[in-house]
């Protein structure tokens, strides 16, 4: 082995060894919403529905949990992420709730590449712990639109809110109560989607 060998072996040794003095990266647990308690009775509709990915802006756009302070910071909540981006777990709960409901013959999402009667789109207002001067408060804000995919027409639009105040801000107390607001606005959504 020649001494530039010798040197790089070495050197390589050393990065190793170092890696392990580096600090571990914290701990972040990792939540599901609670099983849905939707219970909706609807007349389903003999239609087609795609269910497309919602809108959110940037600090709703990703898995961490949203704490927007009395003073309007957008702070993450410390080692907690939900189980996918935020936009995919509201949709995918809402299609399963859509589908349970039996709202529509079909509930498609926006990956799935076929014609659909009816498109189904959300935007994520809020979705977060809303801090006050007196209290704490799960907030879920959503803005809905139902088209016709036949004629590219806007058959409604409507905005959907339900907030709950908290007894604290401790996961035992918060992720109950964003589940419950879920199932809150999940039922108004597909008893409003089948309205129409």
């Amino acid at each position: 082995m020649n001494k530039l060998s010798r040197v790089s072996v070495l050197g390589l040794s050393l990065l190793l060894g170092a890696c392990s003095i580096l600090p571990s990266a914290p701990k972040v647990d990792t939540y599901q919403l609670a099983p849905s308690n939707v219970s909706v009775q609807v007349k389903g509709l003999p239609l087609s529905l795609m269910v497309a990915t919602p809108y959110a802006n940037r600090y709703l756009s990703h898995q961490r949990l949203v704490v927007v302070q009395a003073n309007h910071e957008v702070q993450a909540y410390a080692g907690v992420r939900w189980e996918d981006e935020l936009p995919l777990v509201f949709r995918n709960r809402l299609i399963d709730d859509l589908r349970r409901a039996q709202a529509y013959r079909t509930v498609v999402n926006d990956k799935e590449t076929v014609k659909t009667d009816r498109r189904l789109t959300t935007d994520i207002l809020a979705y977060q712990i809303q801090m006050t001067e007196q209290q704490a408060m799960a907030v879920i804000s959503v803005d809905a639109n139902l088209f016709d995919n036949k004629n590219a027409s806007v058959i409604a639009s409507k905005r959907f809110s339900v907030n709950s105040s908290l007894n604290s801000t401790q996961l035992s107390d918060v992720m109950p109560a964003l589940g419950r607001l879920n199932d809150q606005i999940n039922t108004q959504i597909i008893q409003w989607a089948v309205a129409q």
